[in-house]
């Protein structure tokens, strides 16, 4: 019989364990299966506009510490790194719902957008 093993990332396993008001639950056993529950809690999150659709959405697969950890950055980055969740690894979040993300990490992490590059001089006429 094949069992499945389900991993938790250690990141999120310190943050639960780290947190002081929480105490540990044991394990459960019940016939073949078993569980342990997670106390889930959002420790640190940045306030700010969106931030249920950040949870509702990212923080199945990154502690709310993810983001405080974070440097800041331009727009264009955070639309990138929101993209590159749905592409290259299947997160399932809606167009509208990534633009509601990228306004809450501009909130809570964003940068101003680099200063475009001065134009080139031209060169003197003889």
């Amino acid at each position: 019989m094949k069992r499945a093993l389900l991993l938790v990332p250690v990141a999120a396993v310190a943050t639960i364990l780290l947190a002081e008001d929480l105490k540990p639950v044991p394990a459960k056993v019940d016939g073949t299966v078993h569980s342990i529950s997670l106390p889930y809690g959002n420790y640190d999150l940045p306030a700010g506009p969106n931030s249920q659709i950040y949870i509702a959405n990212c923080t199945s697969c990154h502690t709310s510490r993810y983001i405080a950890n974070q440097p800041s950055f331009p727009r264009k980055v955070w639309e990138a790194e929101v993209a590159k969740m749905v592409k290259m690894y299947g997160a399932a979040i809606t167009d509208e719902n990534q633009k509601l993300i990228v306004e809450y990490l501009m909130t809570v992490r964003g940068a101003p957008d680099p200063a475009p590059a001065p134009a080139a001089s031209p060169a003197p006429s003889k």
